[in-house]
């Protein structure tokens, strides 16, 4: 897990690859954030059918005309992602559980125009 500071809060995330339970088995890449202290409400973020490069956990396509790309590892990524996170879905201090945002590409592109520029490339 990486730790990431945001208004004075701390963050600990990550990226993986959750497999899918369908018959091809393409699976999901996945972005993984909590609260430290709140890991019963964690934020996943799924990116389905892991396009592009599926060696390369964390490289999504978020939009394939013109096509677009944003790395899940970089921790400017991350705290775009949870800002976002935090202003639109997810309360980490919840104990209900997780915050699943099944439309990873769509919630990259919702992001503020400034967090967009940052973190999505052609």
């Amino acid at each position: 897990m990486r730790k990431l500071s945001i208004d004075d809060r701390k963050y600990v995330w990550r990226v993986y690859r959750r497999r899918s339970r369908g018959a091809f088995g393409i699976g999901a890449q996945a972005f993984m954030a909590a609260r430290e202290g709140c890991a019963t409400a964690p934020l996943r973020v799924l990116f389905e059918g892991a396009e592009g490069y599926p060696e390369r956990v964390g490289l999504v396509m978020v939009c394939s005309k013109p096509p677009l790309w944003s790395n899940l590892h970089l921790p400017r990524t991350a705290e775009a992602i949870i800002r976002h996170a935090l202003a639109t879905v997810w309360q980490p201090e919840n104990t209900g559980g997780a915050c699943e945002v099944q439309d990873g590409p769509g919630f990259m592109m919702s992001l503020p125009a400034e967090s967009k520029d940052a973190t999505i490339r052609p």
